[in-house]
């Protein structure tokens, strides 16, 4: 039926009606979606943002506790006097990885990775371990010089043991945590890689003497420390220019460093040397240390008797007074026999008996005496135990290694150094000769120098002929005036038949004081040219030093540990040559002058004859 024309008008206008509400409906919820999506994406980085740095709180602060739990408040919440952040260093230089790698020998690659922290030559014998055949013979079991060399790499290790064994439980704990794809150092951390609590370690911490040179630091220092250490059975703490503590000796600087590179706000060993410990002291612990007097120090070291009341004290503060040690304290010798059978036992599970045998030989051979030195015996001249500590004192940080062995390198590239022909002539001049010792001209040096070689090349049936190159002679000094005097020499004898290797990166600071120069030379710049010289010298097979400079003997006692490139090395003093125009007296040797006056008139009565 047909609407009338009014009634379809009404329904046309109800119609037009609903389907404007529809289109304004759809349109409002459309641009009220649009505006609700366009501020979602425009807040979206903010709330990432918020979102991703709560998450990274959240997940540095489980890795701290995860890391760390073994650890007590007071520790990590202390003023801590935490070790040099160096990323080199990690808890894998405090015991083997969780899954160890085994050698033929049957020890873990972790006492090589000891080994060669040290200065030693790369493939000395030092670092090189025996042929595994020989050591399997009955004959190394018997061989002295085997014996030896295996004493002085358990020293060397058992002192690592000794000052890093407390913190082997979290040092495993934090290898665990690596193991779980956990990081327990990343930027934000308050605790270095190398700092450990050590909650049930004692200490003896030591202030370095700052005016002496570097070989006395070593000689008369630092070996004392450990042999206290290992005496009282507590890590001994290198600590210069500390905030706290006694004000007379551990809050002066090391006077050896400057630290230039500024990884670390304090001068001390670590400017250049590793860590004496990963142990770490807070602050309020050397505060409230007791210091020992001389005579409670000499009681503890002479027959380990500790102070009346204070034994379980957990930091004792002790001063050195850097004399001369002759033998190895039998207590100190027994800890480190010890420590030598725990390491073997450890390291060595997979070895075979003959070569157990002989380890253990080695270890004993701790507490055997040591003979003197034949010709000048020069106090711990023959002492093993002391030639092995002075090795593990020397251990350079990674970065200063890397430094070294650069210049090294540089060093052999140009000069062709054969070590079984070569003669290392370190010269001590300037101050020494002030007061402590006699010196001889280049000249006399030269001539010294050619009548060793001209004996020991006799008695090795060599010939100058026999070898493809030139016999080296290889000369260090820290006097220019000696440098100007070495160039002139070989400007004016250009047939000399001896190739003059010398150390072209030698600062030559004039003294063997580091701190007389340190106005004009930077000490870290003195110090790396002193030890890179310490290196450049045990390339040689022969050498032939100044027994008055103790930087020359503990080049001696390094060449006796070991650290030569050669196989065999023979160290002489200018006190053994048989000219006695060559002897250097030291100012110690009261009747040195009186026996050399003695022997210059038979020398020459004799000359006349001959």
């Amino acid at each position: 039926m047909a609407l009338p024309i009014g009634a379809r008008s009404i329904r046309q206008w109800f119609l037009l009606f609903v389907l404007l509400s529809v289109v304004f409906n759809f349109t409002f919820f459309l641009s009220k979606s649009t505006k609700e999506h366009l501020l979602s994406a425009a807040d979206e980085p903010l709330a990432q943002q918020s979102t991703t740095a709560n998450e990274q709180l959240h997940q540095h602060q489980n890795s701290f506790n995860a890391c760390f739990s073994v650890n007590s408040p007071e520790w990590l919440q202390g003023a801590r006097m935490g070790n040099v952040n160096d990323s080199s260093l990690l808890d894998l230089d405090i015991l083997p990885p969780l899954s160890q790698r085994l050698d033929s020998f049957g020890h873990d690659y972790f006492l090589q990775d000891l080994l060669d922290q040290s200065i030693c030559a790369d493939g000395s014998r030092f670092r090189q371990f025996t042929d595994q055949q020989e050591l399997q013979s009955m004959d190394a079991i018997t061989d002295a010089a085997i014996i030896k060399q295996w004493t002085m790499r358990l020293v060397y290790w058992s002192m690592h043991y000794h000052q890093t064994r407390h913190a082997r439980r979290e040092a495993k704990h934090r290898q665990e945590q690596a193991s779980k794809g956990i990081d327990c150092y990343p930027p934000a951390s308050t605790v270095g890689p190398y700092d450990y609590e050590c909650s049930n370690a004692k200490y003896i911490a030591i202030g370095l003497s700052s005016p002496i040179g570097l070989g006395a630091n070593v000689r008369l220092g630092m070996i004392n420390g450990y042999l206290h250490a290992l005496i009282a059975d507590r890590i001994v703490i290198w600590v210069n220019d500390s905030p706290v503590g006694s004000e007379e000796f551990l809050q002066v600087p090391w006077a050896q460093v400057s630290c230039d590179d500024g990884k670390r706000a304090r001068r001390d060993t670590q400017c250049f040397f590793m860590p004496s410990t990963p142990c770490v002291l807070t602050e309020q612990d050397l505060e409230q240390a007791y210091f020992l007097t001389k005579e409670e120090a000499d009681s503890m070291y002479d027959h380990g008797i500790p102070p009346a009341g204070h034994e379980n004290d957990k930091v004792w503060q002790v001063r050195l007074y850097y004399w001369n040690q002759g033998h190895t304290p039998r207590l100190a010798a027994e800890r480190l026999r010890n420590h030598s059978y725990s390491l073997i036992e450890e390291h060595f599970t997979s070895a075979n008996d003959q070569f157990k045998k002989l380890l253990y030989q080695a270890a004993d051979n701790i507490l055997t005496p040591d003979p003197p030195r034949s010709g000048h015996s020069y106090p711990a001249a023959n002492t093993k135990a002391h030639h092995a500590l002075a090795v593990y004192a020397l251990r350079p940080r990674r970065d200063k290694a890397k430094q070294m062995k650069d210049l090294l390198e540089d060093l052999k590239a140009r000069n062709s150094i054969d070590s079984e022909f070569s003669v290392g002539l370190p010269v001590r001049a300037s101050d020494k000769c002030d007061a402590e010792s006699d010196c001889l001209t280049f000249q006399q040096h030269i001539e010294a120098t050619k009548l060793v070689w001209s004996k020991f090349s006799q008695a090795q049936n060599i010939s100058l002929s026999s070898t493809a190159a030139m016999p080296s002679i290889i000369f260090t000094t820290e006097s220019t005036a000696m440098v100007r005097d070495q160039q002139n020499f070989s400007t004016n004898n250009p047939n000399f038949p001896f190739q003059i290797a010398s150390n072209i990166h030698d600062v030559n600071p004039d003294t063997g004081y580091i701190t007389s120069a340190a106005s004009t030379i930077s000490r870290d710049a003195s110090l790396l040219s002193a030890i890179t010289t310490l290196q450049f010298q045990l390339l040689a097979r022969v050498t032939l030093a100044n027994c008055c400079s103790n930087f020359h003997i503990l080049l001696g006692d390094l060449l006796s540990a070991g650290c030569g490139a050669a196989p065999v090395n023979d160290f002489q003093c200018f006190l053994e040559l048989e000219d006695p125009n060559f002897w250097m007296c030291c100012q110690w040797l009261v009747t040195c002058a009186d026996d050399k006056r003695a022997a210059l008139e038979k020398w020459n009565s004799n000359s006349s004859v001959r």
